[in-house]
């Protein structure tokens, strides 16, 4: 499969990487310290003297004139009278801690809760220094809690509101090597009630193995997470300089609602590597509630002319189950612009015929590559980009529905099945106007330029290839693929509609057979070289050429014996 971007590598770097130590805080629940006869003694250094707020601790770092300040906090649950507020934009790491009263121990999420009880957000630290020298006053790491109940009446970010700070030379010279980012945090039942993010708003946090479960945006977009570029216009995003993007990685998101875009999460890109990276993430159960809305499970957006600027956005390596788009206009995932990547995913049993397909972009420049589409309804791809070394099988609707500048590259699209009643027949590609004359594979607008090669489309509910009724056949462009029903009519170099014989299609095994026709008939594209993989991480060209379809044959013709006498 394709190297991922430096971003993501970045963020694996990161995980390792331990924030240089600082002055040490402590806090207990009230409840315990008024059990015990507790006393809280400034500074709050030790378990004996620990603090019952844990914005008292927030404060020491100004008191102490520190980088920042490690807080630990114990066990419990900590109904929350008011907001955690960074209001002396100093940074901190805020723990939870099981080592609670003897030492420092290990975190605890499940045994250490933050109730923001439907009255207030959890942590609100919204400031940002446009001197990228000062980046480093904006750095909060939060790790290994609950973080539930949390409400912002007005505004965003339910739970959190937290601008976060960008990691460069200048930060790592003051012992931040990580971004702002929450870890091992579970973030449930959090409302954004006239704002977006239902559980997180920011401009550049990373969520690193969280779960978000059941947040809410009820007016606005990112039903769990709304991530938000910042305005700035030089020297973000430098690999060298460890720059870094939004996003999250490791997460697992489930039942978030919003009700205009992006049911889990949203992101608002507006300068040049500005989108969040999404990473080996799953996502369930999401949704986007208005008719008018964009991305069941994840949109990305931005202002006008947004659609010429690479964004450096992409969905890397995570799952999709039981995402249901039946609202959406725009699909599970919406791609408004700014040269989105999806890359190594899985969908399975997603999508509505009426939701206008998983990946719905609205950007020429969109990859969609090296993922799964099974048992899915609608389109895998619908609008514009590029589908590239995927498999779609099974399930209801068009395999892919393209309106402009497209191509469909080394895809297998298997076993579609009609529409029902809704509509007659079930192509595998089709380029409105939706014509379906007769029994088309293909319907080709006039004025839409559209490139199939290496594909293999095999068992769909219908066979035939082209209504040239419009004129489109001289804008099309087909080639090295195997198509049941194709005639030489139908044009096109290398085409064959014999049968692609695959090894186990029962079983879901599309790789072609030794004696197969689409073993060495494909053509090199121009992102095959030496290091390319098929779908299945085989090497691309195993013979002579690469073979159709999304899979190379791995099978090895049968050896000849002669004997003389």
């Amino acid at each position: 499969m394709n190297a991922r971007p430096p971003c993501l590598l970045l963020i694996a770097v990161f995980a390792r990487l331990a924030v240089a130590a600082g002055p040490d805080a402590f806090v207990v629940t009230p409840e315990w310290a008024a059990a015990n006869g507790h006393v809280p003694v400034h500074p709050y250094d030790s378990w004996a003297t620990a603090a019952t707020n844990i914005n008292d601790c927030v404060d020491l770092g100004a008191w102490r004139n520190a980088a920042y300040v490690t807080i630990h906090v114990a066990p419990g649950h900590y109904h929350l009278s008011e907001t955690i507020t960074n209001i002396v934009q100093k940074p901190f790491f805020l723990r939870s801690d099981n080592g609670f009263p003897n030492g420092i121990g290990d975190t605890d999420r499940d045994g250490t809760v933050l109730d923001g009880m439907g009255g207030r957000r959890i942590l609100l630290a919204d400031h940002y220094s446009g001197d990228p020298e000062n980046w480093w006053q904006s750095w909060i790491k939060v790790q290994g809690f609950t973080l539930t109940n949390g409400c912002a009446a007005s505004g965003a970010g339910g739970a959190v509101n937290m601008t976060g700070s960008h990691t460069n030379s200048a930060s790592v010279k003051q012992g931040f090597v990580e971004p702002s980012c929450l870890v091992d945090c579970r973030l449930a039942g959090n409302v954004a009630k006239t704002g977006n993010g239902g559980a997180v708003k920011t401009r550049s946090l990373v969520l690193r193995d969280c779960e978000l479960v059941g947040n809410t945006a009820l007016s606005g977009s990112g039903g769990a997470v709304y991530f938000e570029t910042l305005k700035v216009t030089a020297g973000r995003f430098s690999p060298a300089d460890l720059g870094h993007v939004p996003g999250l990685a490791g997460c697992v998101l489930s039942n978030n609602v919003c009700k205009m875009q992006g049911g889990a999460v949203f992101s608002y890109g507006s300068i040049a590597g500005g989108a969040a990276v999404v990473s080996d993430s799953r996502f369930e159960n999401n949704r986007a509630t208005s008719s008018d809305n964009g991305g069941t499970a994840i949109a990305f957006s931005g202002p006008s002319g947004f659609e010429s600027v690479d964004c450096g956005g992409g969905v890397y390596g995570c799952a999709f189950k039981g995402e249901s788009n039946s609202s959406a206009r725009r699909g599970l995932l919406y791609c408004r612009g700014g040269n989105i990547t999806v890359d190594g995913c899985v969908f399975r049993d997603v999508g509505l015929l009426d939701g206008r397909g998983i990946v719905y972009s609205e950007n020429a420049k969109t990859v969609v590559s090296n993922s799964r589409f099974l048992d899915c309804n609608g389109p895998a791809l619908h609008g514009v980009g590029t589908l590239r070394q995927c498999l779609v099988a099974g399930g209801y609707g068009d395999g892919v529905r393209l309106v402009g500048e497209s191509s469909v590259e080394a895809c297998t699209i298997v076993g579609r099945l009609a529409q029902g009643s809704r509509v007659k027949v079930a192509p595998a590609i089709l380029v409105p106007p939706m014509k379906l004359v007769g029994s088309t594979d293909v319907d080709i607008a006039a004025a839409v330029s559209v490139s199939v090669t290496n594909c293999v489309f095999w068992g769909n509910a219908t066979i035939g290839l082209l209504d040239h009724t419009d004129g489109g056949l001289a804008r099309f462009a087909l080639g090295r693929s195997c198509m049941e029903g194709w005639t030489a009519a139908d044009g096109g170099e290398g085409m064959t509609a014999a049968d692609p014989r695959f090894a186990d299609a029962a079983n879901g095994d599309y790789a072609p057979r030794w004696n197969s026709p689409c073993v060495d008939t494909g053509a090199v594209l121009a992102w095959m070289d030496g290091a390319t993989t098929d779908l299945a991480g085989n090497p691309r060209v195993k013979f002579q050429a690469p073979d159709m379809g999304a899979f190379e044959s791995q099978a090895t013709p049968p050896s000849t014996v002669m004997c003389f006498r």
